[in-house]
């Protein structure tokens, strides 16, 4: 329910209660707290990689059957799929040629109005907790320090850093210039002080961001999650050095989501605890995900499903029917918009769409499509543009067609039908091009900030990704 079909019907059934005289009368006024907001997502998880995505190697009881208490989404897609962009998308429901973000290291601009923001002055308690991955070199003194104020984007009980992958010594910071400096596994002790801002708030309706390092690089798990899986890999891994390197990484990989489901369990424990599960709206997903060898590729920043696909459950009983998969595709980019449709807020202008009305099962079908963009990576320089859609997907590099897979008949992306069928890839190619024009998109958006000095071909980067694989402007731009 809307909160203005909410406010509403509690004014209809005041004037029914003041009508008949009843002493009950002002109970009936009281209008229902906003549903809470918990928003939980870790770095570089691939949606292939749970149990209830189909994975039977990996145990992920905890994720598994919130998915069943809620929706769980099969085409839900990081727009530009790797940190600093996706989140940025995230925070501000915009593409990353519109927020400027495009590829690691480059600050968010105060200015943009953001998701912490809007729940803010929506009178809800915000906080974030976590990897902030957003500041780029710019507000931090020379402690790192991450002051009160703009910088923090609407979210005002901080506990954050903005990266790292140390997972059993970790610092965060909150409102001193010193960081707090732990021994311990993260995930965990972050699940303690979101406990904690929950706990704090809970008589309130109240916003917050968890987000996990795990199971981004290094993979090491705790000890209690190394255990030998018998995993049934992907068969667009090709060759031998893509095998052996995802035979090395995918059990330790596993072992970091187990962690974070163990996690997971024990925070929507703290909201039975609390009485609170049935008016908070609950979603786990990750900023991108991790080829792991497939296309004989490593980590992100790819148009393919390892990198781009990532898991996104919603659970929130009040509102949100149970126990349905949802295929329609969509992006991190209608995520703030949508959780503002969910609580009736106004969401500003943004790239994204509120689809609020298809995760309520109020419409049948959701978005055709969603926009991919990767402007820097391995394909360097003016990179990669991709639309999916729930059949295909069709992506370009170096302005020409690249890739186009039937994603039905071809779920492992092995056929590459960019050479072979004509008219489908001029349709597509002209609803890429269209879809460009509409969001301000062009070959020509780029940047002097950020990493990319790491994305010219024969840097480091690219020594390190490959597999034995090739793929556009490895060694150059082609003609």
């Amino acid at each position: 329910m809307t909160q203005m079909n909410r406010r509403n019907f509690a004014k209809g059934m005041a004037g029914v209660a003041l009508s008949a005289a009843l002493p009950v009368a002002a109970d009936h006024t009281k209008q229902k707290q906003k549903p809470n907001i918990l928003y939980v997502f870790s770095d570089q998880h691939r949606a292939a990689a749970m149990g209830c995505y189909g994975e039977t190697a990996i145990a992920t009881p905890n994720f598994d059957r919130f998915a069943d208490q809620g929706i769980r989404c099969t085409n839900a897609v990081s727009n530009t799929p790797v940190c600093c962009p996706s989140r940025a998308t995230l925070q501000t429901g915009l593409y990353a040629q519109n927020h400027g973000i495009l590829t690691n290291t480059i600050g968010l601009d105060t200015d943009f109005q953001t998701l912490g923001k809007t729940f803010r002055s929506a009178g809800y308690a915000t906080g974030y907790i976590g990897k902030w991955h957003l500041f780029g070199p710019t507000p931090k003194d020379a402690h790192g320090f991450i002051p009160p104020g703009p910088h923090r984007f609407g979210y005002d009980d901080w506990a954050a850093l903005e990266t790292g992958h140390h997972y059993f010594e970790f610092q965060y910071y909150r409102d001193k210039p010193e960081p707090i400096r732990e021994i311990g596994y993260e995930p965990d002790r972050q699940v303690e002080l979101a406990q904690e801002f929950i706990k704090k708030h809970k008589d309130q309706p109240w916003c917050l961001g968890l987000s996990w390092g795990p199971p981004h690089t290094p993979y090491t798990p705790p000890p209690a999650f190394e255990r030998e899986y018998d995993i049934l890999y992907r068969p667009n891994i090709p060759g031998y050095e893509a095998r052996a390197f995802a035979e090395k990484v995918t059990p330790k990989y596993y072992g970091l989501i187990e962690s974070l489901d163990a996690a997971f369990g024990r925070l929507l424990q703290t909201l039975d605890e609390l009485g609170i599960a049935d008016n908070t709206i609950v979603i786990y997903t990750s900023d991108h995900g991790d080829q792991l060898g497939c296309q004989g590729l490593k980590f992100k920043r790819w148009p393919f499903d390892e990198s781009c696909i990532i898991p996104f459950l919603v659970r929130w009983p009040e509102g949100i029917p149970a126990g349905r998969v949802l295929d329609a595709p969509f992006g991190m980019v209608d995520v703030y918009p949508t959780l503002c449709g969910l609580v009736g807020l106004e969401a500003p202008a943004t790239d994204g769409q509120d689809i609020s009305a298809y995760w309520i099962g109020k419409n049948k079908t959701g978005p055709e499509q969603t926009f991919l963009t990767m402007p820097y990576g391995y394909l360097p320089w003016p990179g990669w543009r991709a639309v999916r859609t729930q059949t295909h997907l069709y992506a370009e590099a170096n302005r020409k067609p690249w890739l186009l897979f039937d994603l039905h008949e071809d779920p492992y992306q092995m056929q590459n039908l960019a050479g072979q069928s004509s008219s489908l890839v001029a349709a597509y190619r002209e609803r890429l091009h269209e879809t460009m024009r509409r969001y301000g998109d062009s070959w020509e958006v780029q940047t002097t900030k950020g990493d990319i000095k790491n994305w010219i071909p024969g840097s480091h980067k690219f020594t390190q990704q490959d597999l034995d694989a090739t793929w556009p402007g490895q060694q150059g731009w082609e003609s």
